[in-house]
C-alpha cells in the first residue's frame, strides 16, 4: 500500500468517526428540542383556541405531537441500541422524523389561512420563528436534518404570506424568507464549528 493510499484510508476513518460523533451529539440534544415542541404547540393552540376553528386546531396539534413523540422514541431506542457502531441508519430515521415535525409546523399555513385577524397571524408567525431558531441549536449537529426540518417548517407559512394581496402580509413573508435564510446560515456555521472541533 502506498503512502497516499494509507493517508486516504486514515482520512476516511477520521471522517466516519467525526460523522458518528455528530450523530451522537444530535441524539444527545434531541430531548431538549422534543420537550420544547411538546410544550410550545399546546400553548399556541391555547392562545388561538377562541379565534380559530377547533377541529383543525386539534388535528394539527395531535399530528405534531405524534411526530415529536416518535422523535423521543427514537432517542430512547438510540441510547439503548445494541450496536453502537451503526449510527448512520439512526441519523436517517431521525432526519425523517424531524422532517415530519417540520411539515406539521409548516402546516401552520392552514392556521394562518383560518386566522380572523392579522394579530393572530403575527402571533403564529412569531411562534414559528422561535421554533425555527430553536432547531438551530438542537439539530445543526447534522446539517441535513436541520435543513429538511427548517424548509418544511418555514416555507409553507412564508409562501402563504407572500401570496396574499395585503402589503403587510407580503412584508411578513419577505421577513420570513430572510429569517429562514438566517437560521440556515447560523445552523451551517454551528455545524461546521462542531465538525472542526471534533476533527
Amino acid at each position: 500500500m502506498s503512502a497516499s493510499d494509507h493517508l486516504d484510508r486514515l482520512a476516511d476513518a477520521l471522517d466516519r468517526r467525526v460523522r458518528t460523533e455528530q450523530i451522537r451529539v444530535l441524539y444527545a440534544q434531541a430531548p431538549l428540542g422534543a420537550l420544547a415542541g411538546l410544550l410550545i404547540a399546546p400553548l399556541l393552540v391555547f392562545a388561538v383556541w377562541e379565534a380559530l376553528p377547533r377541529a383543525p386546531l386539534l388535528v394539527w396539534l395531535l399530528a405534531l405531537e405524534a411526530t415529536i413523540l416518535v422523535r423521543l422514541g427514537l432517542t430512547l431506542a438510540f441510547h439503548r441500541r445494541s450496536d453502537p457502531a451503526e449510527t448512520e441508519s439512526w441519523a436517517a430515521r431521525y432526519r425523517w422524523a424531524c422532517a415530519a415535525s417540520g411539515a406539521c409546523w409548516g402546516g401552520c399555513a392552514l392556521l394562518l389561512a383560518l386566522s380572523p385577524s392579522a394579530v393572530y397571524e403575527t402571533f403564529i408567525a412569531l411562534m414559528l420563528g422561535g421554533v425555527l431558531m430553536g432547531g438551530v441549536f438542537t439539530l445543526s449537529a447534522v446539517f441535513g436534518t436541520y435543513l429538511l426540518y427548517a424548509l418544511l417548517l418555514g416555507l409553507p407559512p412564508t409562501l402563504w404570506l407572500l401570496a396574499q394581496s395585503d402589503p403587510m402580509r407580503v412584508v411578513m413573508g419577505v421577513c420570513g424568507l430572510l429569517y429562514v435564510a438566517l437560521a440556515l446560515t447560523t445552523a451551517w456555521r454551528l455545524h461546521e464549528t462542531l465538525r472542526h472541533s471534533l476533527r
